[in-house]
């Protein structure tokens, strides 16, 4: 039968593919209605190769051994087994006599094997709660693998081994993935015809449980295997199972077998033309509202994830392997944190949608440019190529191309006016938020307009009074308008237990205090909130950018790179500044006789000019 006389056969059950979106998006409750069936079809865009092929090839293979005199077509058309539907599973056991032969080859053909853009968005639904139980007859791990590398989450129970089966609760919540003929890694897995003549009495068993729950959607199976077919045939004739359905998605121009024809002729059972397992999955995604999965849509949010947990805390422990694990990775920890916010996603959270996505796409590449071209210190360049980002107010990147942009002017000598025109100019009214406030008044301090800096740091503070941040700009402001009273009080409000160390070292820096500072820095620097990098561009350490004991401090963890002061040469210092970075180096000189003198006096050093006495 050809494909057109199939169609107008069976157009009394066909459906549409919306009509089938439109069921399986309707719910009453967040509980599944449907379970998945996958066949082998779902997994050649992944990578697998397509039983076609394989079928093609073993022809070959029987072939090379015949001695007769007819060419390869005659051969072929005089075997009894030549397209009949069960041709894979004769073949495969002509050709493999061993199930260990036969699961070597199929370990082969799947090895490579990937996710695809199906599977990525199949792990949206499954989090979405559209899909919790998945029947396959695939070998392939590629479900499991995409829920492992695409969620942080998504951890199914895969039932590989008949005797695994009986344990799985229909009611659980938890993903489920059955694997109707076994997995690779098993030489029992069912290929043969004998084989595929009957399932595990628990698969079997498991299978009827669940058909008195579930309805069935059937993607990428043609229906090859009698063990199976035959289930379906009998279950499908009780009103009992199946209670919404069997909907058996089929690929367009496709023509179905005589048993899936015969399954077709229920009443219960319908037919869906679709695409292909990848396109008909990315389309009831998008009609659910569900995105693609964090771990693609974000990868390095995912790693973030992954690791911050080990790195929350320094491990409760004395044991030095463990703790030097913990020094050594947190510097990595570090750059992935920076990375997402160099890219404005460290806020990102799951089901980020499709459009999303796509601004990813186009904004990455001149993002990234600009990234490499400030590590090259051509700023020029780096601002060309990202000054577009900033015109769409909605995109993603804008706040963070914005501060980018900022920071290519201030990195350039006599720049000053050109930051100021640029900082005046009226931002979108999305970004007037605690952390807008706080980066304008950070780049005020880099501009010693410390009038500026107190007022954004103030309007940062009334938007969000956890904001150590603007409590530390707002202190060192006070300092360079020597408001001696103003200074202390504000010193007083940051250098507290309950602060994070590279705030409390920025407290030791504006009291003078350079072994503090330093002790405090390298603190935050192990636990990994803060480094080296940082501490090298961040103005609030800029007493201190120009003494050795503090590049001394830091080389350590500059994993083995030189040290770098952006900001050193087009940013200079403070009067104010000028006066307590001469009073520190200085001071660290001292003998230890008179260090105590001075450590009570240094206020007094470096008190506002104008409130002394």
């Amino acid at each position: 039968m050809d494909y057109k006389i199939f169609e107008d056969a069976f157009s009394h059950n066909r459906r549409s593919q919306e009509h089938l979106v439109n069921l399986l998006t309707t719910r009453a409750d967040t509980a599944p209605q449907f379970a998945l069936f996958l066949g082998a079809g779902a997994s050649v865009t992944s990578g697998v190769k397509p039983s076609k092929q394989m079928v093609s090839d073993w022809r070959r293979k029987l072939f090379a051994s015949y001695k007769g005199a007819d060419d390869y077509s005659t051969w072929l058309s005089k075997q009894d087994w030549f397209e009949a539907e069960n041709e894979y599973a004769i073949l495969f056991e002509l050709v493999y006599d061993q199930p260990s032969q036969r699961r070597a080859y199929i370990e082969k053909a799947i090895i490579k094997a990937n996710p695809s853009w199906g599977y990525a968005y199949y792990v949206s639904l499954m989090e979405s709660k559209l899909f919790n139980v998945t029947f396959t007859t695939n070998f392939d791990d590629l479900l499991n693998n995409a829920c492992y590398s695409f969620s942080n989450t998504l951890r199914p129970m895969v039932c590989s081994h008949d005797s695994a089966v009986s344990s799985v609760r229909v009611v659980s919540e938890r993903p489920k993935i059955i694997k109707l003929h076994g997995d690779y890694l098993y030489d029992s897995i069912k290929n043969t015809s004998t084989e595929l003549q009957s399932l595990e009495a628990n698969t079997r068993d498991k299978f009827v449980e669940f058909a008195k729950q579930y309805g069935l959607i059937v993607l990428g199976y043609a229906g090859c295997d009698q063990s199976i077919m035959d289930m379906l045939d009998v279950l499908v004739r009780s009103e009992n199972y199946f209670r919404n359905g069997i909907y058996w998605c089929i690929r367009k121009g496709t023509c179905p077998g005589r048993r899936l024809q015969q399954i077709l002729r229920n009443d219960r059972v319908f037919w869906t033309e679709i695409d292909g397992f990848d396109e008909f999955v990315a389309d009831l995604s998008r009609a659910s509202g569900i995105g693609l999965p964090q771990g693609v849509i974000s990868p390095h949010m995912s790693a973030f994830q992954r690791s911050k947990h080990l790195l929350d805390e320094r491990p409760k422990t004395r044991h030095q392997v463990l703790l030097s694990a913990y020094s050594d990775t947190h510097e990595v920890y570090t750059r992935i944190k920076s990375a997402l916010d160099d890219v404005g996603l460290s806020g990102w959270e799951l089901g980020v949608k499709d459009d999303a996505f796509m601004e990813l796409s186009e904004c990455t590449i001149p993002f990234l440019r600009c990234l490499s071209l400030m590590e090259k210190e051509k700023y020029v360049e780096a601002y060309k190529a990202l000054k577009p980002l900033t015109n769409d107010i909605k995109s993603t990147f804008s706040r963070s191309a914005w501060i980018r942009l900022i920071q290519c002017l201030l990195r350039q000598k006599g720049t000053a006016t050109e930051v100021r025109a640029f900082l005046s100019s009226a931002p979108p009214p999305t970004w007037q938020d605690s952390s807008h406030y706080l980066q304008r008044s950070y780049y005020s301090l880099f501009l010693c307009d410390a009038k500026e800096a107190l007022t954004f740091a103030e309007r940062s503070l009334e938007l969000n009074k956890g904001q150590v941040a603007a409590k530390v700009n707002k202190t060192l402001a006070y300092y360079m308008l020597r408001d001696k009273k103003a200074f202390e009080k504000a010193l007083k409000d940051i250098n507290t237990d309950d602060v994070c160390e590279q705030y409390r070292a920025a407290a030791y820096a504006m009291s003078g205090d350079l072994k503090g500072a330093i002790h405090h820095l390298q603190q935050a620097i192990v636990l990994g909130r803060y480094s080296a990098s940082e501490a090298c561009s961040d103005v609030v350490f800029r007493v201190l950018w120009s003494l050795p004991e503090f590049e001394a401090a830091l080389k350590p963890f500059a994993q083995g790179t030189s040290l770098k002061y952006p900001y050193k040469e087009t940013c200079p210092m403070s009067e104010p500044e000028k006066i307590l970075h001469a009073f520190i180096a200085k001071s660290k000189t001292l003998n230890p006789s008179k260090q105590k003198q001075h450590n009570t006096n240094k206020l007094k050093h470096t008190a506002p000019r104008k409130n002394r006495k």
